[in-house]
């Protein structure tokens, strides 16, 4: 402010100066410009106003002054509150940058946890699925089931009404036989008592002709009237005994059909009493392998939970079958088909409960992405066939080596990118097709002939 009244006061002395100037000329040209006379005193005036002025403003300047003196007092004070409140401030931003930190880990926490609870309402969703799945393949098969039980009973029935009516064929039959045996003893009564009577006509006759030796002509007459007849009745006994002979022969034929229907129905009832049984048995042996497959699905799924959890592994049941999916990273280091030793410790996890069920057979696939081999790998692995071969071989050669896996119950195979289950366009999609497949299905039985 002194600054400022040291500059009002030098430009007042420069303005008067200059006005003396001015006055000077003025009084100079005072003849020649009467006109700004008048001018010139109203200049003066309004300088005298402002020296006023200027006498106001010196002691305002003084007052002004005196309290900007108090205001740096205050100021000071201001400016020690101010410290106080930056360090009160301070430590209330340390104290909630740590209330922050706590927070965050606890939301961090919170989401892990929630991450998790999805994880495990995403696989009971799953498992839920599968259980409806099962449920709906079961009720499948036991309609089927029921089925087949209505197609048996039609069967059975139509078996009794077959067998009923061969009842009645054999029953007729042997009606047959009896009318037929009741006709033979009729003939051989009738033969018999033809016999005696032509034996007594011919002992007759022999009587007569040897009473009518005397009449000659009459006996040939006679004896040759007697041979026609003899002759006439010998062809009628023939003709009986041919009408026998067919008759038995007729009886021989109906026994024989008789024979081969009982036949026919035992064979039947055998085979329908095999077809039965086999079903029984397909039956128990299909509750046996869905059993087997649920018991090592729920297996796995204890001794795996974090790596499912993870999405590491995944575990469907497919057809009476039971895949195991795991992520090649895993097993496996990039571009490389050595099992790592995260590997190797899942792997012998799994044989465990694969040496449980030695009646399931063990189908090892492996799968790449679409990515062309590098030029470091190329020597060893060409393409994406070699790498997935080698893959699925170097699993099948631990469990068998390490594990005690019994190689007969094993297959390998590489389907190279070929088999996608992902758009092999992101980089999550070729994640999900860089993988290994582990089939598990019940050994094939031969079926059994029924007779």
């Amino acid at each position: 402010m002194e600054l400022k009244a040291q500059q009002l006061e030098k430009e007042k002395q420069d303005q008067n100066n200059q006005l003396q100037t001015q006055l000077s000329d003025t009084q100079s040209r005072l003849e020649e410009k009467n006109s700004q006379i008048a001018e010139l005193e109203l200049k003066a005036q309004q300088l005298q106003e402002e020296k006023t002025q200027n006498n106001q403003l010196q002691t305002q300047l003084s007052d002004t002054q005196a309290r900007l003196e108090e205001k740096n007092s205050q100021i000071a004070e201001l400016e020690l509150k101010a410290q106080q409140l930056e360090k009160e401030k301070q430590d209330q931003n340390n104290q909630l940058q740590t209330q922050l930190s706590d927070t965050r880990t606890l939301l961090e926490q919170k989401s892990n946890l929630a991450r998790d609870l999805a994880l495990k309402l995403q696989q009971a969703e799953a498992d839920r699925n599968e259980n409806q799945q099962k449920m709906a393949d079961l009720r499948m098969l036991y309609e089927n089931l029921e089925k087949e039980n209505q197609q048996l009973a039609q069967k059975s029935e139509t078996l009794n009404v077959e067998f009923e009516k061969i009842n009645s064929v054999v029953e007729l039959k042997e009606k047959n036989i009896r009318e037929i045996d009741e006709a033979k003893r009729r003939l051989e009564s009738s033969l018999q008592a033809q016999l005696a009577a032509q034996a007594d006509e011919l002992a007759r006759r022999e009587k007569l002709i040897a009473e009518l030796d005397h009449n000659q002509g009459t006996i040939a007459s006679r004896l040759k009237e007697s041979q026609d007849t003899a002759n006439a009745q010998a062809m009628h006994i023939k003709e009986l005994e041919d009408q026998v002979k067919e008759q038995a022969q007729r009886v021989e034929e109906q026994n024989t059909l008789i024979a081969a229907l009982d036949e026919t129905k035992i064979k039947l009832e055998r085979r329908a009493q095999a077809q039965i049984e086999a079903r029984e048995s397909r039956i128990k042996e299909q509750e046996k392998i869905i059993a087997d497959l649920d018991r090592t699905r729920r297996q796995l799924e204890a001794g795996m939970q974090e790596q499912i959890l993870a999405q590491q592994i995944k575990l469907e049941e497919m057809e009476g079958k039971l895949k195991v999916t795991l992520i090649d990273k895993i097993l496996f280091d990039s571009g490389r088909a050595e099992i790592n030793a995260q590997g190797q410790a899942l792997l012998l996890k799994l044989a465990d409960t694969l040496n449980e069920y030695q009646d399931q057979t063990i189908m090892i696939e492996g799968h790449t992405d679409n990515v062309q081999i590098g030029p470091e790998l190329k020597a060893k692995y060409p393409t994406n066939w070699e790498l997935s071969t080698a893959r699925s071989t170097a699993v099948l050669r631990f469990l068998q080596d390490k594990a005690g896996v019994d190689p007969e119950r094993c297959t390998v195979c590489g389907y190279s990118f070929y088999r996608p289950v992902a758009s092999n366009e992101t980089a999550e999609g070729r994640r999900r097709n860089r993988r290994i497949e582990i089939i598990l299905a019940p050994k094939q039985r031969p079926v059994a002939e029924i007779p």
